[in-house]
């Protein structure tokens, strides 16, 4: 029994969606008409998927997710996301995996003596589940929550990192526009738990510098500032760097990165080191994930451990 699953309830007509796990014996139910009840464990079954819609009283949901034509969902944005719907002043969260893994979720929320256990489960592919309400005042207030995704898959080359994001909330509600969100057929605030990482076209770059004569001055200019060695450590990067969440530190090292391995391709430059250190490994698997698909590498590899120990890559480009 799992949030998103369709049921029905064991003594009476009503049919809904599992939206939240309370305890080992309760869980929260989105009936038809959109209230969110508790109900025992014990009192509802599961629909199956094959049973005919026409017999149930919410046909247009299985496992928690709107039918949609094939050019509706081509041309929503793929991933995986947490978004927010805000009506009156009552904000709901919600989990929407418009992706094509099984993934497990836990959220929590903070909380002045620690963190807070809010949801958790899992979701198939392309369905969504609600975490929770919040607020049902003015002026209304958001808590900060911390998000962490496993993607479930039944064979994997090798151990992949989870993925976990803290937002605030109450920032995000201020900042961001409403757009449609994948999945729930309404418009909300949409946060993806996996940022795009936009490969730096060199070959776009070195076109337009090495165009004309001023460029070609350029080109020279950018040789002579050649980048054999580059040190993504925060501390190198940021001077106010113990104010950063882990977030903020990790883009500030990425884009570090991508400016870096940008000028080395324009620049000639046939070799370069990125000390990204050891810690839990995310800014290793990040950028080892953006040289793997970057066209313009003849391969990568751990750099020399007697000068680096293990918290190197070594890029031979092209």
């Amino acid at each position: 029994m799992n949030i998103g699953d369709k049921v029905r309830l064991l003594h009476g007509t009503e049919e809904g969606i599992i939206r939240k796990i309370i305890d080992k014996r309760t869980v929260e139910i989105e009936i038809e008409d959109g209230f969110l009840i508790p109900v025992l464990r014990q009192e509802i079954v599961i629909i199956s998927p094959d049973e005919d819609p026409a017999n149930t009283s919410i046909n247009l949901m299985t496992s928690g997710s709107f039918k949609k034509s094939s050019t509706e969902e081509d041309l929503q944005q793929k991933g995986i996301f947490v978004g927010i719907t805000i009506e009156q002043n009552t904000s709901s969260g919600w989990i929407i995996n418009n992706s094509g893994d099984i993934v497990l979720f836990a959220i929590y929320e903070r909380k002045s003596d620690g963190l807070e256990g809010v949801s958790h489960g899992v979701l198939n592919n392309k369905t969504y589940a609600k975490i929770a309400d919040w607020g049902a005042g003015a002026p209304l207030r958001l808590p900060v929550v911390f998000v962490d995704i496993i993607k479930f898959e039944s064979r994997i080359k090798d151990h992949m990192e989870p993925l976990s994001k803290k937002i605030d909330l109450q920032s995000i509600t201020k900042d961001r526009e409403h757009s449609p969100l994948p999945l729930l057929g309404n418009s909300g605030i949409l946060i993806p738990m996996e940022e795009e990482m936009m490969l730096p076209d060199a070959q776009v770059i070195k076109e337009a510098l090495f165009s004309g004569t001023a460029e070609v001055q350029r080109k020279d200019k950018v040789k002579k500032q050649k980048i054999k060695e580059v040190d993504l450590h925060i501390e190198a990067l940021s001077e106010d760097y113990r104010s950063l969440n882990s977030d903020e530190i990790l883009n500030i090292q990425l884009s570090e990165f991508n400016s870096s391995l940008e000028n080395a391709v324009i620049s000639g430059v046939e070799e370069i080191t990125f000390i990204h250190g050891i810690g839990n490994g995310i800014l290793r698997n990040k950028i080892h994930k953006i040289l793997s698909q970057y066209p313009h590498i003849k391969y990568f590899e751990d750099a020399r451990k007697e000068k680096f120990g293990f918290g190197a890559t070594k890029v031979h480009l092209k």
